[in-house]
């Protein structure tokens, strides 16, 4: 039984940082170039990142060649040297005059999801007759400040891996008569919580006739409680992976 036990406060605690470590699921559905709703009211909205003074809210970001930089302006178009009107925009700085090539337009801007539920805005343009994708994948963190980089450059299929990571990208207004299936099964675990330690005590005390800290069930479980906290913790592991394309 404190085998049993071990068990389901293990996966107790596993269940309740899953909502913590991965995206919401679902397809979100494009309003704008930076905002998409799904389906139980939840929106994802980057309207707050925009820069409105014709310039890029995130300018000239290295990527994994130091001559090569991007640009990147959610929701409004900006002009950089002769990218005019993009969404995004890679400069070479290999000789002078700088080489700019537009990677891609906020109309062309869809939202799309992998299996996991990760988040991305692609964007697309064709350049001298060829396909320019670029991604940008938006990670949910509500602890941290807005940071956005180059994650994959592969320039010869014309395919750019750029991330976000900001408070911005987490679901906002989930209304209360859509919960997700996370939030049901840590409402049922913890009924079954409260439900074990109230019949327990109640055994303990006026059948076992029990006292002291003994009343309450499997106390010697419980001593053990920062280790087995220790041990759940090091069974969650979040690693971010490329969202696919819909589209190439």
């Amino acid at each position: 039984m404190i085998t049993l036990m071990k068990a389901v406060f293990v996966f107790s605690v596993l269940i309740h940082f899953i909502p913590n470590c991965y995206a919401q699921k679902g397809k979100c559905t494009k309003v704008t170039s930076c905002k998409c709703a799904y389906e139980d009211g939840a929106i994802v909205d980057l309207t707050q990142l925009a820069s409105t003074d014709g310039g890029a809210r995130y300018e000239d970001v290295p990527g994994s060649v130091a001559t090569t930089v991007y640009s990147w302006n959610p929701c409004t178009s900006f002009t950089e040297g002769t990218c005019e009107n993009v969404a995004v925009c890679q400069t070479t700085e290999d000789l002078p005059p700088n080489i700019y090539t537009s990677l891609g337009s906020q109309e062309s801007a869809l939202f799309t999801t992998d299996d996991d539920g990760k988040l991305a805005i692609q964007y697309s343009v064709e350049n001298q007759g060829v396909l320019t994708t670029t991604l940008v994948t938006l990670v949910c963190d509500e602890n941290s400040q807005d940071s956005f980089q180059v994650t994959d450059e592969e320039k010869l299929d014309a395919k750019y891996f750029l991330e976000l990571t900001s408070p911005h990208a987490c679901p906002t207004g989930i209304t209360s008569d859509h919960l997700s299936v996370g939030t049901y099964i840590i409402i049922i675990f913890s009924s079954f919580v409260a439900v074990f330690f109230i019949v327990g005590i109640i055994i303990q005390k006026f059948v076992r006739k029990k006292s002291g800290k003994y009343v309450v069930p499997f106390v010697e479980f419980w001593m053990q409680l920062p280790v087995l906290i220790k041990a759940g913790v090091l069974l969650i592991v979040c690693r971010g992976k490329h969202v696919g394309y819909e589209h190439y």
